[in-house]
């Protein structure tokens, strides 16, 4: 009887907060993931969205090279405002600025379609005629409309005999061949110059015409790149399109005030594994790699009804690349051990950008899908959450 009353009473004293133990545990230390430097990934595809090989990525210092899959990846990329280029052989090069915030954990994401470099070089012969000649743009699968045939007329004596001229399509106001911008948006453009570079002096207009409907023909403003900028230049509505008449040669285009609205959104990524619980665990466990899946590419619609609506489908293609979606496989690495007492989870998301490109009463719309960014989450027995978005 006297042991039942020696244990009561020491069950009571514990129960009036008299301490059992001295050992209460102190809280383990939360699990610490280091920032894990921003790589930049994506996939370049002809106008066709077929894959290629070999292309080549630069941004700063830093090269990649796409792979059969037409997928590249860069590792390290720092913070920073750049230029990136996309070139590969037969293709126009693609260039484009790209910002880089001062973050860590984002797997950057930039797609691009290569347009055709479709160059056509015509001989001036006097005695039958001059020279005539055209050449058709490159266009996204689909949109017919958009391939905008584009003809050349030198008429006799307007060069001399043998003089060798090109023609090739150009997509942008900056094209690389072009070095200066313009208020209003170029939809198709052509440089008309010597084969070899050469100054030449014509001593007769050549027309320069663009195969387009009305939508186009009644409303465009055509200009030309003279003394290093865009200026206005005169044109002709015919049943075919429009005509500019010049005596010089170099760039000229088709221009529009075209409108360029984003929205931003996002998606939630699966994490394998998501999450490490050691909260009640036995023995320290290891977060190795967390594997997700995210996507390259776009979707949008890439049929024209009009000239108008398939130019705007081509300069949405330049702004959003890709009109297909690649699934790929990207990794989390965080290799730190998580001590008993306490848990880790990660979660990523990808970027969403809904862009739309308007015209007078024309406009194309795509998702473009972005930046994958992870962030992580650690918690022990007095803290639940905490964590590090990066």
């Amino acid at each position: 009887m006297n042991k039942l009353v020696l244990f009561g009473a020491a069950v009571l004293l514990c129960l009036a907060g008299t301490s059992c133990h001295n050992d209460d545990p102190v809280p383990a230390p939360l699990p610490q993931v280091q920032g894990v430097p921003n790589t930049l990934s994506g996939i370049v595809t002809d106008k066709n969205g077929a894959p290629i090989n070999g292309a080549t990525i630069k941004i700063g210092s830093l090269t990649a090279t796409t792979n059969t899959e037409g997928v590249y990846n860069i590792d390290g990329v720092a913070e920073g405002n750049y230029t990136i280029t996309a070139s590969a052989a037969g293709k126009i090069t693609a260039e484009s600025a790209f910002s880089v915030p001062a973050k860590n954990n984002l797997n950057l994401v930039w797609n691009v379609m290569l347009a055709s470099e479709n160059t056509l070089t015509l001989t001036v012969d006097n005695n039958a005629g001059g020279a005539k000649g055209d050449v058709v743009s490159d266009a996204v699968e689909g949109n017919t409309k958009g391939e905008i045939n584009i003809g050349v007329d030198v008429p006799e004596d307007a060069l001399t005999d043998n003089t060798t001229i090109t023609i090739t399509p150009i997509y942008t106001e900056q094209s690389n061949l072009i070095s200066r911008a313009s208020s209003e948006t170029m939809l198709i453009g052509a440089v008309i110059s010597t084969a070899n570079g050469a100054a030449v002096t014509l001593s007769k207009d050549i027309n320069v015409s663009f195969k387009v409907d009305s939508s186009v023909s009644d409303h465009v403003v055509t200009k030309q790149f003279v003394n290093n900028s865009w200026q206005v230049v005169e044109n002709e509505k015919t049943a075919d399109g429009v005509v500019i008449k010049t005596r010089n040669l170099g760039a000229l285009g088709l221009f529009f005030n075209v409108t360029v609205t984003e929205t931003a959104s996002s998606e939630a990524l699966v994490m394998n594994p998501s999450e490490w619980d050691n909260l009640y665990g036995s023995k320290i466990i290891h977060a190795g790699v967390s594997t997700f899946t995210y996507k390259l590419g776009s979707e949008y619609n890439a049929v024209g009804a009009n000239s108008l609506e398939a130019l705007l489908i081509e300069r949405l293609a330049a702004l959003v690349g890709p009109k297909s979606v690649k699934v790929v496989n990207g990794e989390y690495p965080i290799n730190i051990n998580i001590p008993i007492g306490t848990g880790l989870r990660v979660s990523g998301r990808q970027a969403i950008t809904t862009v739309k490109v308007t015209s007078r009463d024309r406009s194309a719309q795509a998702k473009k899908y972005g930046t994958v960014t992870v962030t992580n989450t650690a918690w022990n027995r007095d803290h639940n959450g905490g964590g590090s978005g990066k």
